[in-house]
C-alpha cells in the first residue's frame, strides 16, 4: 500500500522495511469493530496507524502519518458488501 503521499513522495523501488501489529479495539458507541494497525517505516521517521472500521458489510478506512510537512492523513475510505457478495459468504 503506497504511502507517498504521506511520506514527502518517497516511494523506493525496492520498497520500505516495515515492522507492523495489529489489534481489535473494543466496539465503539456506534457498534464499529475497529482493527487499528500501526506500521513502523524502519528506515525513516515514519509511523502510519490505519483504522479500519466495520459494522453490518460497511467498512470504513482511516490513514493518518505521524510527521510529515504537507498532509498528515488520507480522506476515510468508505465500502460496503455487494449482494453478489453476501451470497458468496452465506454459501460458506
Amino acid at each position: 500500500m503506497t504511502g507517498a503521499r504521506l511520506h514527502h513522495a518517497y516511494e523506493p523501488d525496492e520498497g520500505f522495511a516495515v515492522a507492523a501489529w495489529a489489534a481489535w479495539s473494543e466496539v465503539d458507541d456506534e457498534g464499529w469493530h475497529i482493527l487499528t494497525f500501526d506500521w513502523a517505516f524502519i528506515e525513516t521517521a515514519f509511523r502510519d496507524t490505519v483504522r479500519c472500521k466495520l459494522r453490518n458489510g460497511k467498512l470504513r478506512m482511516f490513514r493518518q502519518v505521524n510527521v510529515n510537512s504537507s498532509i498528515l492523513s488520507l480522506p476515510e475510505i468508505k465500502g460496503h458488501l455487494t449482494q453478489n457478495a453476501r451470497q458468496k459468504e452465506t454459501a460458506l
